[in-house]
């Protein structure tokens, strides 16, 4: 009944902070018709965290003949190398804690069922050391993945405010990309789908290389596949622009994946 609760709230929380998902910033003045904030670089979120990346995007975009959605594709890999270093570290936290789960299945083995404060001292000592005869840094491991939090959302701000924050440097500016109006939402529904497509297959390359019983997890199972169904009705009201940027961020993450992790590499072994 805990742990069934535990997960109600953790899948909970994801979900308020995905539909909150602009960050310290208001992002629609009405979610009806999804007019937009301008971006106020007076507010401490727009200047320092959307500000760089809006003028990266609107350079880019001026650059290349116009085309927002080159400035999207351009400016999303290029925050995506950006934080490449970053999810390198984490998944090597991640690996070397693979490793060690024999190990530690074991400390917890020695002392199961043993509930009196000196056991439990020893046990915590016992994987603590563990942690640092295999140069395993929890905390890293565990901030390293919230360190992109903020880019990502202040990257969702940009692609959804810029067009409102700067209508005149905008009017020349080509929101058409292939057949959809940037603007506008996908009349076809195909950028939603591969927006939850990418998402799903992200997703399944990402659990490549955990244990079986890290695969069996309810909550994990249930992750796989609540954010790219998120990630998808969320798609269907929202500006094409933010589709393309999810879909070009998705595809380029799992590329990065790949190369860490090897999966397909591995498997012909």
């Amino acid at each position: 009944m805990k742990k069934n609760l535990k997960r109600i709230v953790f899948l909970s929380v994801t979900l308020l902070l995905f539909i909150n998902v602009s960050g310290c910033a208001k992002v629609y003045k009405d979610m009806k018709t999804m007019d937009v904030y301008p971006i106020n670089y007076d507010f401490f979120w727009d200047k320092w965290f959307i500000r760089p990346i809006a003028e990266t995007m609107y350079f880019i975009t001026d650059h290349a003949a116009g085309s927002f959605a080159v400035g999207i594709i351009i400016t999303t890999i290029l925050v995506r190398t950006i934080l490449f270093p970053v999810y390198t570290k984490s998944n090597n936290t991640s690996a070397k804690m693979q490793e060690i789960q024999p190990q530690m299945k074991k400390i917890q083995e020695k002392y199961a069922g043993k509930n009196d404060p000196d056991s439990k001292n020893k046990m915590q000592f016992e994987i603590m050391k563990l942690y640092k005869d295999n140069n395993v840094n929890m905390l890293a491991g565990c901030l390293m993945p919230f360190l992109q939090m903020p880019v990502f959302l202040a990257m969702y701000n940009t692609v959804v405010k810029l067009p409102a924050s700067f209508p005149n440097r905008f009017t020349n500016i080509k929101t058409q990309f292939l057949w959809l109006d940037l603007s506008h939402t996908d009349t076809y529904f195909i950028m939603p789908i591969l927006v939850g497509v990418t998402s799903f297959l992200m997703q399944q390359i990402t659990m490549f290389g955990l244990s079986e019983e890290a695969k069996k997890n309810p909550t994990m199972k249930m992750m796989t596949w609540l954010m790219p169904g998120i990630m998808l009705i969320f798609s269907f009201s929202q500006a094409s622009a933010l589709s393309l940027y999810w879909v070009i961020g998705n595809i380029f993450s799992t590329l990065q994946i790949i190369l860490v992790k090897k999966p397909f590499k591995k498997e012909a072994k």
